[in-house]
């Protein structure tokens, strides 16, 4: 069970990290090309290999049911996101518009919210949130685009 102890221990981590970050960055030994390296490092290798890590539970079929209606859920939150930036955002400037409406669907839940998950609810939570991310991901990818157009025909 979650305890407030854990939840302020990773509160502290984080403050610490972002800490280290500023003290970095004003000392000029963390410059430009250094964040770009430590962001590439993150999405391209820790984030999958987190992913990848959620996945190494035992699965009993309560977990796999959990899962499929995590996905659903997921799904149904990305459809309305989808439906609420089209509605929403209806009457914002052109550029604008588009910037709104992929901000409403995409979510940065990702980067550090991962290891706060884990952190809180194990390597189970980890999992349903990489289902989220992972449906979050595919249609900002894949669908909400060709939807956006399909919508731009009717």
């Amino acid at each position: 069970m979650t305890t407030i102890n854990s939840v302020i221990e990773l509160q502290i981590i984080l403050a610490l990290l972002m800490i280290c970050g500023i003290v970095l960055t004003k000392k000029r030994i963390l410059m430009a090309d250094g964040r770009k390296c430590l962001t590439d490092l993150l999405i391209d290798l820790i984030l999958p290999c987190n992913i990848i890590n959620s996945f190494l539970i035992d699965l009993s079929s309560e977990v796999l049911i959990a899962s499929l209606e995590v996905l659903l859920i997921a799904l149904g939150i990305q459809i309305l996101c989808w439906l609420g930036g089209k509605i929403l955002f209806e009457f914002a400037e052109p550029g604008k518009k588009k910037v709104l409406q992929y901000a409403t669907i995409c979510s940065n839940a990702g980067f550090m919210g991962n290891q706060i998950i884990e952190g809180i609810y194990g390597q189970e939570g980890l999992l349903y949130a990489s289902g989220c991310i992972f449906v979050s991901t595919l249609l900002s990818l894949l669908t909400i685009p060709a939807l956006s157009v399909l919508m731009q025909v009717i």
